[in-house]
This record gives structure tokens, sequence and C-alpha cells, in this order.
């Protein structure tokens, strides 16, 4: 029920709001998506080296991009630039939707496949477009960039948005059914590589551009470096579990980011506004 209608009923509200005139420049862009695509390599090496099956590296794949934007990023953003942070947020949300939604999902069907070749592409490809999770959010933007979102009855929007409110809510209801709290030291011995590619090494990869690269607006960059080292999205285990990836690690890996990325985060906030 989650992964079938409350999470593509939270995306398509969430695609609804795209909007192309937020998105900064070609510079912003690449900084962004570079980290991404950063990460997305870097978790990949790291699940080769040692050796995990492909339910774990497509685990991995969707966890090392996918922030908890709406319930850790966005307040953490606010918090601490008020409110030109949640303009800041409205353009990262609106320029890294596209990918955020798309990309580490296709990455991680890909993985399911097995192959890493033109067939594996294909492979993920169509279980891709089939996902609701990928349908919603690009039929959403598809209505934006057609002009054509007005045609939807105020109802129904009514009802996805609350439908959309309460897939984080079941979301950590399952999670928390799943979670053995005995056993997160032993999830973050296990872990930890794939952490810190999420926490540590993504933040610090944007961080450097906006060192050597950095925009004009200091807002946009501090608010940029926050989200990225903000914690995995809560839905990954939803989506995974959805689609058969390794669910258990992807429990002990959420759980264990969520409490690590509180510290890492601050970190993250006071150094970006120090030295951007």
């Amino acid at each position: 029920l989650l992964f079938y209608a409350f999470m593509p009923a939270a995306l398509f509200v969430a695609g609804l709001k795209f909007r192309s005139g937020q998105v900064q420049g070609l510079r912003y862009t690449l900084i962004i998506y570079g980290g991404f695509l950063f990460a997305m390599a870097a978790a990949g090496l790291l699940a080769w080296l040692r050796g995990f099956d492909r339910r774990r590296v497509g685990a991995v794949f969707l966890a090392d991009v996918r922030s908890n934007i709406i319930y850790v990023a966005m307040p953490l953003v606010a918090l601490w630039l008020g409110e030109d942070g949640e303009s800041a947020m409205a353009a990262f949300v609106a320029l890294s939707t596209p990918f955020y939604n798309i990309g580490p999902l296709m990455a991680a069907e890909v993985a399911l496949s097995g192959r890493f070749d033109w067939q594996g592409l294909a492979d993920g490809a169509k279980r891709t477009a089939v996902n609701p999770v990928f349908i919603a959010p690009l039929l959403a933007m598809g209505f934006v960039f057609t002009g054509t979102a007005s045609v939807i009855p105020e109802w129904l929007l009514t009802a996805l948005g609350i439908m959309g409110q309460g897939s984080t809510a079941l979301a950590l209801v399952v999670i928390g059914a799943s979670l053995d709290l005995h056993g997160l030291p032993r999830a973050l011995k296990g872990c930890w590589p794939d952490l810190a590619v999420k926490l540590v090494l993504l933040p610090l990869f944007v961080f450097a551009c906006y060192l050597v690269w950095p925009l004009s607006d200091k807002t946009a960059m501090v608010a940029t470096v926050i989200t990225c080292a903000a914690s995995p999205a809560f839905n990954c285990y939803i989506i995974g579990r959805s689609i058969g990836l390794d669910a258990e690690y992807l429990s002990g890996l959420l759980a264990c980011g969520t409490v690590i990325g509180a510290g890492t985060a601050a970190v993250w906030m006071v150094l970006a506004s120090a030295f951007l």
C-alpha cells in the first residue's frame, strides 16, 4: 500500500511544485548533479570492494544519494538561514527533483539485473518504467511543463496531499517494526563506509567544488551542503523493500545514519557558513 499508493501520491504532489525558473544556472546544476554522480560512483566502488550481492549494491545506490529533505534538511536550513534558506531549498528541490527521484532508482534496478552493460541498462530501464515511484514525479512534471496542472481537481490534490503526508509516518512504523535496536552496533560495523559516503564524502565534494567554483549566492551554497549532508531518506527503505533490495541492510543503514547524521550535519552547517 505504501509503495503503490501513499509514496506515489507524495512524489506526485512534490513533482507539481517543480519550477524551472528556480534553477540558478549551469554552475549550480553541475555541482549538485556532479555530487550525486560522485556519491553513486563511490558507493558502487565500495560495494564492489566489499563483495556485496546485487540486492545490497542496489540498496547503497539508493541510500547514498537520497537525503531526508523534508524532515531533516528543510528544518535545519530554515532554522539556520531563515527565509533566505527556505528560498534556497526551493531552488535545490526544483533542480534536484528529476535526478533525486529517478537516478538512484534506476541505478538500483540496474544493479538488481546483475549486468552492468547495455543489456543490464535496458533491463533496469524496463523495470524502472513500470515503477510507480518513477511514474508519479515524471507525470507531475509533465503537467508542469505542459502548463496543464490547473486541470487537476482541487479535491484530488487535497486527497493526494493527505496521502503523501501519511507516507512518512507509515514508513517509520514499518521501519520501526523491522528494526533490531540491539543490532545497531553490528549494523554500524557493516554500513559505516556507506555512511561515510553519504554524510562525509558527498557534502565534502560539494563543499570543495564551491570553494573552487563559488556561486554569487552564499545562502544557496550553504543550503546545498547541509542538504547533501542530511541523513538518508526514510522512504529508501520502503522503495528498497518493494523492489527487492536488501531491506535489512537498509533498515540498519537508515537507523545509524539518522543518529550519526544529526552530529555530522551540525558540523557541516558550521563549516559551510564559515568558509563559503
